[in-house]
């Protein structure tokens, strides 16, 4: 599924994309079955609904952006990539998070990566975004995050990885071709 933008809102359009046929197996760490890929899907939550719909969970997800993609294991959220929508062709990626007690589930794919695959490849084409920012650690308002290696890891290194570049303003930038 794909989302689609109508005025200031994003709307449910489907269109024949699938994340778990064009996305994950091009993220995987170790070999997964088919049964098993197939198993891993990606929601659309707005960040109001994240927060109560999740944290009730061990690992509640506090989302830093008003929309998420959640990515899950079968019903089971896992790991979640929050944005804002900055003008009508920019986002801003603001959180890329994987729950705690679910790194059994996360641990056969790359998922920081996979999620933003998803945002920039299939999902901002479709909505005519122009430009994806992503927050870099040091920008982020989480000491855990940018005071940490793994803060690092897990935005410059995967913004980098996917072809972002770093900005005077210390995020990470990338322009779309929208179709």
């Amino acid at each position: 599924m794909v989302w689609a933008i109508r005025g200031n809102d994003f709307e449910l359009k489907k269109i024949d994309r699938d994340f778990t046929k064009l996305v994950i197996p091009n993220f995987l760490r170790s070999n997964l079955e088919e049964d098993e890929r197939n198993k891993y899907n990606i929601n659309y939550e707005t960040a109001r609904n994240l927060e109560f719909t999740y944290e009730f969970s061990s690992s509640p997800i506090w989302p830093d952006g008003k929309l998420a993609f959640i990515l899950k294991y079968e019903i089971t959220p896992i790991a979640v990539i929050t944005f804002d929508k900055l003008s009508l062709d920019k986002i801003k990626i603001k959180q890329i998070q994987g729950i705690e007690d679910k790194i059994r589930l996360l641990s056969p794919i790359k998922w920081e990566r996979a999620l933003v695959y998803y945002t920039v490849n299939l999902w901002a084409p479709q909505n005519n975004i122009k430009e994806v920012e992503i927050v870099s650690a040091e920008n982020n308002r989480y000491p855990v995050v940018n005071t940490t290696n793994h803060g690092k890891m897990l935005y410059n290194v995967t913004a980098k990885r996917s072809g972002f570049k770093k900005s005077i303003d210390g995020n990470y930038h990338r322009f779309i071709n929208s179709n």
